[in-house]
């Protein structure tokens, strides 16, 4: 039997807090990180579930979901959901989001919290705007929670970043009721190019499109 391993405070947790307050589910007896099994799929196998087994000596178990294009990676250990809970990660639906201050008080955890958040919940789009081809990147981080919003956008602004950042108004088709989402956004050049320089992607599919961004623009 697999003994769980409790790991102190570094970088690597942080952007694994990150992963789990963007697309990650922890309740007891099971934690989970999905993703697309299409786009998201070696980010999944090759980074973050080697990251769980390094942190914490546990080999999550992938599940995919063919219907729904859909894959997970789960953790069926009631120790685990804990010690998460005690790290600031909410153990059931999360209500109310936060930064941890363990995470919020130190800069480097911070840009591994962000980098963990953006790479699974978070989004980087090339739009065309004024042109016919796409040339013109967009970092976006939504979210139900405004507060945590909030505590994402003062962090950016501090670290010199430019942005927006409100509450948009998303209305549900038929039968389906209107929600409320706080959205932080990034645009241009040169918030990608200082993002990358300061905080940067593990996601391979995120890491491509700038990659096809470099070759086909200047000034990133």
């Amino acid at each position: 039997m697999v003994r769980m391993k409790f790991p102190g405070k570094s970088e690597r947790l942080a952007e694994f807090i990150g992963i789990m307050m963007g697309d990650g589910y922890n309740t007891y007896g099971e934690t989970s990180v999905a993703g697309n099994s299409e786009t998201d799929r070696a980010y999944l196998l090759n980074y973050v579930s080697p990251m769980i087994e390094e942190l914490f000596g546990i080999r999550p178990k992938t599940i995919f979901r063919k219907d729904q294009k859909t894959m997970y990676l789960k953790v069926t250990c009631i120790a685990f959901c804990k010690f998460l809970g005690t790290l600031g990660l909410p153990i059931g639906p999360k209500k109310q989001l936060e930064i941890p201050k363990w995470i919020l008080k130190n800069e480097k955890f911070m840009k591994s919290f962000l980098r963990g958040l953006v790479d699974t919940d978070g989004s980087l789009a090339i739009k065309r705007k004024y042109r016919r081809d796409p040339y013109y990147p967009v970092i976006n981080i939504h979210t139900k929670h405004g507060g945590f919003a909030k505590q994402i956008a003062e962090w950016l602004e501090k670290q010199n970043f430019r942005l927006w950042c409100g509450p948009e108004v998303h209305k549900g088709r038929a039968g389906y009721r209107t929600t409320i989402v706080h959205r932080v956004q990034l645009s241009g050049d040169k918030a990608l190019g200082l993002w990358i320089d300061n905080i940067g992607f593990s996601n391979p599919h995120n890491i491509e499109k700038v990659e096809r961004l470099k070759n086909g623009a200047n000034g990133i």
